[in-house]
């Protein structure tokens, strides 16, 4: 007798799984060995920079990182575990129904978001244990715990303010749209997160205060940047982020008319102006190629591959049984899909953060290019690199895999090829 397609599905989800546990654990230790074996020998690039103390501290927050990720792995694959073998995701359901027996369509909404709260839940102890050991060994945490439960209240309601209208709207469109609901249900994701970008500066308030930077001649020397070279800025403001970490960087937040320029406080302290404009012409240089507009494009083209293939999944009961779910209702599946389906992405990680690198490279040289300082960038990039405590040479492997970035080394080389 032939196997059902349950059985298969699961099978290949498994795989995938374990594939992806395997992959990411044989990162960690390579690059964990890697880490030791050169914690004692700072590069030669790197001496003026960087003092052997603070190399064998880099070294040995890495090796912190890595064995916190190797917890939280196993971690992950044991509550999919549990969720799938137990029933919990029947039980919820039926929980729900039991409250709400008059209500399907907005009972039907909560559901993702229990399921996900619980998840973060069981998660908890090692997201406590990465803030308050890890980074606190290592001088970063500035974050106390009640700040840290307060921050977490305000994400889960703001999930739940943006999300449940979402989950409603998707769910209503399933039932009555039930062969095109996927591409009304494309447009509305889409819209919504272009909508997320836009209002960031403000929803970055509920957590931090934003500050307008104070009239003066780094204030003058930015925006005169940004006119000359026809960037979109309408304030730049100053992000208290050592309210919470001691970590240092500035970014680009918004879009059109909501466009800022976000400063960290620990940047401002750490830096001159120069390194800091340096930086700032990078995130310019970000926007000059259009490398927002350019992502965007990308997630769509993946929501309307994953809204196609999860419209496949809703109609298929194998699905659902194949995740130990008797009830295939469309809220279950979106939770399913929305859990299980990812973990088949991971393979294109490596390919996503090399055209990250590339765009990382290009900034670079486009902040040269506009203030003509090679010498500020490559003073800010070491002084963010030993702030941050990252890494200056991990494992290639691990750097293929996992870096978005290139290092402040790699970063560096670069920049003395385009001024020898």
């Amino acid at each position: 007798m032939q196997a059902p397609w349950s059985f298969w599905f699961f099978r290949l989800l498994t795989g995938v799984i374990l594939l992806r546990l395997l992959v990411e654990a044989g990162l960690e230790l390579i690059n964990m060995r890697h880490l030791r074996r050169g914690a004692g020998n700072v590069p030669q690039p790197l001496r003026q920079h960087l003092s052997p103390r603070t190399h064998r501290k880099t070294a040995a927050y890495g090796i912190a990182a890595g064995r916190w990720h190797l917890c939280v792995l196993p971690a992950q694959l044991a509550i999919a575990a549990a969720f799938i073998f137990t029933g919990i995701f029947d039980n919820i359901d039926q929980w729900l129904t039991h409250l709400a027996p008059k209500q399907p369509l907005t009972r039907s909404a909560f559901y993702p978001f229990i399921i996900v709260g619980l998840n973060s839940m069981l998660l908890q102890p090692l997201e406590l244990y990465r803030l308050f050991v890890v980074e606190q060994r290592f001088g970063f945490n500035r974050t106390s715990l009640r700040t840290y439960v307060i921050d977490r209240l305000k994400s889960a309601l703001l999930l739940l303010l943006l999300g449940w209208p979402v989950a409603i709207l998707l769910l209503w469109l399933i039932e009555h749209a039930p062969t095109t609901w996927w591409l009304a249900g494309w447009g509305v994701v889409t819209s919504l997160q272009i909508a997320l970008i836009t209002a960031l500066p403000t929803l970055m308030r509920v957590f931090y205060q934003l500050t307008p930077l104070r009239e003066g001649p780094l204030k003058q020397r930015l925006l005169q940047l940004a006119r000359t070279h026809k960037i979109p800025v309408c304030d730049i403001v100053v992000m208290n982020g050592s309210s919470r970490s001691n970590h240092s960087n500035a970014f680009f937040t918004g879009l059109g008319r909501t466009r800022r320029i976000v400063l960290f406080d620990t940047l401002l302290a750490r830096m001159d102006h120069d390194e800091i404009v340096a930086v700032v012409a990078h995130e310019m240089g970000h926007d000059a190629a259009r490398d927002v507009t350019a992502g965007l494009r990308l997630w769509a083209l993946l929501y309307l591959i994953a809204f196609g293939a999860l419209a496949f999944c809703l109609n298929q009961p194998s699905f659902f049984h194949a995740l130990g779910c008797r009830g295939t209702g469309a809220h279950i599946g979106l939770v399913l899909f929305g859990w299980f389906a990812p973990m088949f992405l991971f393979p294109l990680k490596p390919l996503h953060n090399f055209l990250s690198r590339r765009q990382e490279y290009a900034a670079d040289r486009f902040s040269v290019r506009i203030t003509k300082d090679p010498d500020s960038l490559i003073r800010a990039l070491f002084q963010l690199a030993k702030d941050n405590l990252s890494n200056p040479q991990p494992h290639p492997l691990y750097l293929a895999y996992h870096h978005s970035h290139p290092t402040a080394l790699q970063r560096v080389h670069a920049i003395a090829g385009i001024c020898p």
